[in-house]
């Protein structure tokens, strides 16, 4: 019925009655030669079929709760792996395995690197990185750490990997296969792999030299315990099966005849089956249980048995309508959405009843599937060939009414998902609520079908035209933009970075202050603007999040607190932006406007929300100051900052309100470390510390985590200056293993940049010890990260990193005597701070290129090269 072309089964409604004993993960391989395919690796959309289970599994949560308690309890300051190691002796997913939860490594992996539900505020400006190099390789590392609690142990259970069509796997997923293999042979894995492969593309591939075969599966040819199968004919032994099942009364010489008419092809046929079961009279009394009439044979007999000649005889023998169906589809691509189809056919070409076409082109006809709910497929390319040339002679002349049905049926699709206010859809909380459209797409979004999303959704983006001059009240305006909206949302629900930076492309250029609200909403605004800020899109963030201000502002004598606070968070958004790139003057303008309609707020309600705003613009109009060495009005704001927090943690005792604390003395404390009071700042960091502790183990989460490395980074640095070198040593070791932890399950920048200053913070111990060689690895470490970082986001502080870590780099080089290799990293470093000394002007990055022009001119002093020294030192 259709129902191979899925890759998942479609677990809706399934009501398992304990926790599921399998699991069913399935991803498509995407065919380079579909219609306007943009290339997507398929390891990524694991995590959404790995969702729908989750939701059953969600259905008994007893079970799972039971694993997840003890996950936060093992977590501690150790991390998951750890963690579980020494409260259970084996991995965390082991234990979520035994309890029936297949899977569950990759489960726990998912979960443990969400994002935390309380918003993150008090942090300042933030990024996440695409999901590019260093993310594929945690993905395969994970899957590969999954595979081995999945079928090695106590709990091992024999695992099959289908891999078919596989001469369109991506270089991801034969990068995983590769690992896998290694890992299976070393570690015993009860694992069969079955891969099938086109013999044209395999023959092509046995070509290749050794080196040309390398990446590929010609590479595992000749190992042991590969067999290399070449499919011939379908065995007539199963075909007479299939003709047994479908069509009881055939004798044997009748079962010859459609053997012989098949060709040994199986796909054939089921189709030659579904040809004669849509005609009664082929059969004898009209009785499909019987033999074929004479009426039947002699239709049989007519047949082709080659598969492509009889695919042509097929096509021509069809209806006239279901031709015209079939055409037209075949010019949306290999799988389109069928309902384009049937509303341009019932509109333009005059056939009533597409739906019925449809229905039998897939049940008996057999020749498209149904992939989704939304689209059908050709279910052979011989048909979709057939299709195309019939469209190509009788359908060009629809081709312009064909395309406008599709983008009218787009953008009825995409507006069906929001309000009158712009907002997405949300599912209903109670009985009376009004359902979500069937199939719309706010719908498959909280349904969790995110692949599913992505492809309609860049089919919008692709075939909707991008309003240069917008009519905003032109519902093809309206969806193109809620398109991209859309994307944003889905593809960073997966951290699909890189995919959001691509929308943000797509934004470049539209005038914001154009945009009525109702189109994306307020909050819909505000939360692309903070997604897109999130990828690394800092223009296209800082150009809506500025060009929404004026609207806001207008909304604020009528709306009352709400309408203020709104524009507060939205001005705190400004300048966050605004600082990312490289602009603080500007962004503390956007910072002091909003502190002072959070005070009034804060005045006027009392309420713990409205005092949190206030803490969350001091926070911001004092990181400002402190970057510009105004330590006093740092201070006085971190101060009054750090009150608010101790009052809100006494009234709600809450985990964030705690955080908010936290948060409140390590800033006061950087400013007593940055005036020398070592002491002072070791008294505020060591009362952080503890209650990083305290939230680690009680909590677990990545941000929880974070603090408790940030609290031993702190205290480490003061026993680092007082000469404790052990017991900082001691400090930033726990510090690297939670950054490097955090990194591999979350892959963000600021995630990323903590392993790299961790690096740098246990190389400097190692330089203090005289263990250059130590030394070196971990600056180099460090600085690599740095420069992924630079390339990905270009922001003045990733560029600073990249040149203090050259600094490091280039010190152990010139203690070394590898003099030319140290000074051309100084100059480096020196061409960088240069660089963001005339875009920021700040004292710090003035300070920046005074110290790297010190560093260039002693080398050049040292190697008799006074004139420039002395130029360099003078400047």
């Amino acid at each position: 019925a259709g129902e191979q072309l899925r890759t998942n089964p479609d677990m809706s409604g399934i009501e398992p009655k304990g926790p599921p004993r399998f699991m069913w993960l399935g991803v498509r391989w995407q065919p380079p030669d579909v219609r306007n395919a943009e290339l997507r690796p398929v390891l990524p959309d694991l995590k959404s079929e790995l969702s729908i289970h989750l939701r059953i599994v969600e259905r008994h949560r007893e079970g799972w709760e039971r694993v997840l308690e003890a996950r936060r309890k093992a977590l501690g300051v150790k991390g998951l792996k750890q963690g579980a190691l020494e409260a259970f002796g084996v991995g965390a997913e082991k234990v979520a395995e035994n309890i029936g939860i297949p899977f569950a490594g990759l489960a726990l992996k998912l979960l443990g690197g969400a994002k935390d539900a309380v918003q993150e505020q008090l942090s300042g400006p933030r990024t996440h990185d695409a999901v590019r190099e260093e993310a594929t390789k945690d993905l395969i590392e994970d899957l590969i750490e999954c595979f081995d609690a999945l079928m090695h142990g106590p709990y091992g259970r024999p695992t099959v990997l289908w891999l078919d069509d596989a001469q369109w796997a991506d270089p991801q997923a034969l990068r995983f296969l590769h690992r896998a293999w290694l890992q299976a042979k070393a570690r015993n894995w009860p694992l069969l792999v079955v891969a099938t492969h086109w013999e044209r593309e395999w023959r092509e591939l046995l070509r290749r030299d050794e080196a040309g075969r390398a990446g590929t599966l010609a590479a595992f040819k000749d190992l042991p315990s590969v067999d290399v199968l070449t499919l011939g004919k379908a065995a007539d032994l199963d075909l007479r099966a299939l003709l047994a099942s479908r069509l009881p009364g055939l004798g044997a010489s009748q079962q010859q005849l459609l053997l012989d008419k098949s060709g040994g092809n199986f796909l054939s046929m089921v189709e030659n089956i579904g040809d004669l079961a849509s005609e009664p009279q082929n059969f004898v009394g009209e009785d499909r249980a019987s033999p074929l009439s004479e009426d039947g044979v002699a239709f049989v007999t007519t047949w082709e048995s080659d598969r492509a000649k009889r695919v042509e005889q097929r096509f021509r023998a069809l209806e006239s309508k279901v031709k015209n169906v079939l055409g037209w589809s075949s010019h949306l691509g290999v799988r389109f959405l069928h309902r384009v189809v049937a509303e341009f056919a019932m509109r333009h070409a005059s056939v009533p009843d597409p739906e019925a076409a449809f229905e039998w082109c897939v049940d008996p006809g057999a020749i498209l599937g149904t992939p989704s709910r939304l689209t059908r497929e050709f279910r052979d390319k011989a048909f979709h060939f057939v299709a195309q040339k019939h469209f190509a002679s009788y359908g060009k002349r629809h081709e312009t009414a064909l395309h406008a049905v599709l983008r009218e049926e787009l953008a009825r699709w995409i507006n069906a998902s929001f309000d009158g206010e712009g907002y997405l859809l949300q599912p209903p909380e109670g009985p009376d609520d009004a359902a979500l459209p069937e199939d719309s797409a706010a719908a498959l979004y909280h349904a969790g079908q995110h692949a599913e999303l992505r492809d309609l959704l860049n089919m919008a983006l692709r075939e909707l035209p991008r309003p240069e001059l917008p009519d905003w009240t032109d519902a093809q305006a309206c969806a193109w933009l809620r398109a991209v909206r859309l994307a944003v949302q889905n593809d960073a629900k997966e951290d699909l970075w890189d995919s959001v930076r691509g929308h943000g492309a797509q934004l470049q250029g539209i005038e914001w202050d154009g945009v009525p609200l109702a189109v994306i909403g307020f909050g819909g605004g505000k939360r692309l603007a903070d997604r897109l800020s999130t990828a690394g899109a800092m223009q296209a963030a800082l150009s809506l999040r500025l060009s929404r201000l004026p609207a806001l502002r207008s909304r604020v004598d009528s709306g009352g607190a709400e309408a203020r606070r709104d524009l507060a968070v939205a001005l705190v958004g400004a300048g966050d932006s605004l600082e990312a790139a490289g602009e603080p003057k500007a962004a503390l303008a956007q910072y002091e406007e909003s502190l002072a309609i959070a005070r009034a707020l804060a005045a006027e309600l009392g309420t713990p929300d409205s005092q949190r705003d206030v803490s969350v613009s001091l926070h911001r109009v004092g990181g400002i100051a402190e970057a510009q060495g105004d330590l006093d009005t740092a201070l006085k704001h971190y101060e009054e900052l750090l009150a608010i927090a101790r009052a809100l943690a006494a009234e709600l005792g809450t985990p964030d309100s705690r955080r908010g604390v936290l948060v409140g003395l390590n800033k006061v404390g950087d400013v007593a470390m940055e005036r020398g009071n070592t002491k002072t700042a070791l008294s505020y960091y060591e009362e952080s510390l503890e209650i990083a502790r305290a939230l680690a183990a009680e909590l677990g989460t990545p941000t929880s985590r974070h603090d408790l490395s940030v609290g031993f980074d702190k205290v480490g640095g003061i026993a680092e200056d007082q000469g404790h070198l052990d017991t900082a040593l001691s400090y930033y070791e726990e510090s690297l293993e939670i950054a490097r932890a955090l990194a591999a399950e979350m892959n963000t920048p600021a995630s990323r940049r903590h392993v790299s200053v961790s690096f740098e913070k246990v190389g400097d111990i190692a330089k203090a010890h005289g263990d250059l060689e130590t030394a070196l690895s971990h600056y180099e470490e460090s600085l690599a990260i740095c420069r992924e970082l630079a390339s990905e986001l270009g922001t003045p502080e990733s560029r600073r990193d990249v040149s203090v870590s050259l600094d490091k780099v280039a010190g152990i080089e010139e203690a070394n005597g590898e003099l030319e290799s140290a000074v051309a990293k100084y100059e480096e470093s020196l061409a960088l701070c240069r660089e963001l000394a005339s875009e920021l002007g700040t004292p710090e990055s003035r300070r920046d290129v005074s110290a790297s022009l010190d560093k260039v001119a002693g080398i050049e002093e040292a190697n008799g090269e006074l004139e420039s020294a002395q130029a360099k030192y003078e400047e």
